[in-house]
């Protein structure tokens, strides 16, 4: 997962009461796995302007950037 891919939030991770799960994501930075920090990505979704924090494993990508 880098920037520039897209995602979704994994159907496990998706909850009921919060229908904007299902957007589209572009990562816009990923951070590594640094000492006993797990790696994770910042994420800007479709139709938000703020950028939210995600684990990669929430994530499924659905189209890679180049």
């Amino acid at each position: 997962m880098k920037p520039g891919d897209l995602v979704i939030i994994k159907e496990k991770h998706r909850s009921i009461r919060r229908p904007e799960e299902s957007l589209v994501g572009l990562i816009v930075e990923h951070y590594q796995a640094e000492g006993h920090l797990d790696a994770s990505v910042d994420v800007l979704w479709s139709g938000q302007s703020d950028i939210n924090f995600a684990f990669p494993d929430w994530l499924e990508v659905i189209s890679e950037s180049r």
